[in-house]
């Protein structure tokens, strides 16, 4: 009988999408938040923030919110997991066994996991400034050119409308790029 349980649970263990195990972690659900609170305060009013949001995913202006943070989580758990991928591969000369042979650093067995750590707290870090400066917030940049100049403003957007049009047109301009 327990011949059967056990290769029964290691075949159930086997079964478990990779999705299951790389879940979003507290901060990835907090670094959703920020993004989409600094997105929807950048928009002004809430109708200018579901256009923005319902671009980017399929949200309805009940769920633009909740929508908007399960997507932005999605995206820091992936760049979470791209940079702790990116790190293990780097430290591999420290690892023990098949990486590195041996311990590298005689006396410090914790090495390869300290050095793991660092490097995936840079690179999470790192992809995070990137993704902060080629970021193109479409109600920010409308913002920006309405304060600007908004005689032009007027004249290129006109209508009641005119700040929903223009976030539309530099959200589809973005997404072409």
């Amino acid at each position: 009988m327990t011949r059967f349980f056990v290769p029964l649970g290691l075949v159930a263990v086997m079964a478990v999408p990779a999705t299951a195990l790389a879940a979003p972690s507290k901060a990835d659900k907090r670094e959703g938040k920020r993004e989409c609170r600094q997105l929807r305060k950048a928009a002004v009013t809430r109708a200018n923030f579901v256009q923005v949001v319902k671009l980017e995913t399929k949200a309805n202006r009940r769920n633009a919110f909740g929508r908007c943070v399960k997507v932005r989580t999605k995206e820091a758990t992936s760049e979470r997991n791209a940079a702790f991928k990116k790190a293990k591969a780097d430290c591999a000369y420290l690892r023990p066994g098949k990486g590195g042979g041996s311990y590298n650093v005689p006396g410090d067995p914790g090495a390869y996991g300290r050095c793991v750590s660092k490097a995936a707290r840079q690179y999470h870090a790192k992809s995070n400034r990137d993704q902060r400066a080629e970021s193109l917030n479409p109600a920010k940049t409308c913002r920006k050119k309405q304060s600007e100049d908004a005689q032009a403003f007027r004249a290129e957007f006109p209508g009641k409308n005119a700040f929903g049009k223009c976030v539309s047109k530099e959200a589809k301009a973005h997404r072409k790029d």
